[in-house]
């Protein structure tokens, strides 16, 4: 048993890292925040049921081993948030512009496109008539 206030992890943002940190702070049952790319939200793990929150998006730079990664990150980084039972009571007091309760707040904030991504055959054609 792991004995912590609180769990802030870093990235990496590889592999099944994202789902096992959620999966991790959820049989922990305590309060926590989380920073990851805001395309997480729509994943199949991520913790709906749950009800978090979400501050951002915020456009976070990281740095890869050199050689390793992008110039710029893909994707925009928010911070998921729960607070246990607290987060419903808690969410009408939180006063930052940055401040998402849910999905549709996220897409209206321009952080997720709010539909699924094209395959690459799809995206390939869209190219091919835009050119």
């Amino acid at each position: 048993a792991f004995d912590f206030a609180e769990i802030v992890p870093t990235p990496p943002y590889s592999g099944d890292h994202k789902q096992r940190i959620f999966d991790f702070v959820l049989r922990t049952g305590r309060p926590w925040a989380l920073l990851v790319p805001a395309y997480v939200a729509e994943k199949s793990y991520f913790p709906r049921d749950a009800r978090p929150f979400f501050l951002g998006p915020f456009p976070y730079e990281y740095d890869h081993p050199h050689g390793a990664g992008a110039d710029t990150s893909p994707f925009v980084s928010v911070w998921a948030v729960h607070l246990g039972p607290r987060t419903d009571r808690l969410c009408p007091l939180v006063s930052s512009p940055s401040f998402r309760r849910d999905l549709a707040d996220l897409v209206a904030a321009g952080a997720l496109r709010g539909a699924k991504r094209p395959n690459p055959r799809q995206r390939k054609k869209r190219r091919r008539r835009a050119s």
